[in-house]
């Protein structure tokens, strides 16, 4: 069965597509949500990257998604 990273990867990805919103778009609001802050440049930058190239989900998006799928 499919690990718990592979489905919210999975999710994520839908998202994006569904809401046609780029990795960085996502991922920031996303932070916003959690911390009702802005992300910084760089750690936006680092996080698209680590989405972008190897599918790693931060742990915020993660938070978020359950928030509005109610999936756990």
């Amino acid at each position: 069965s499919p690990t718990k990273e592979k489905v919210v990867q999975a999710l994520s990805d839908s998202h994006l597509f569904v809401h046609q919103i780029s990795p960085k778009q996502f991922l920031r609001g996303c932070y916003m949500w959690k911390f009702q802050k802005d992300i910084t440049d760089e750690a936006l930058e680092q996080d698209a990257r680590d989405y972008t190239d190897i599918g790693k989900v931060p742990p915020y998006v993660c938070d978020y998604l359950i928030h509005i799928y109610g999936v756990q």
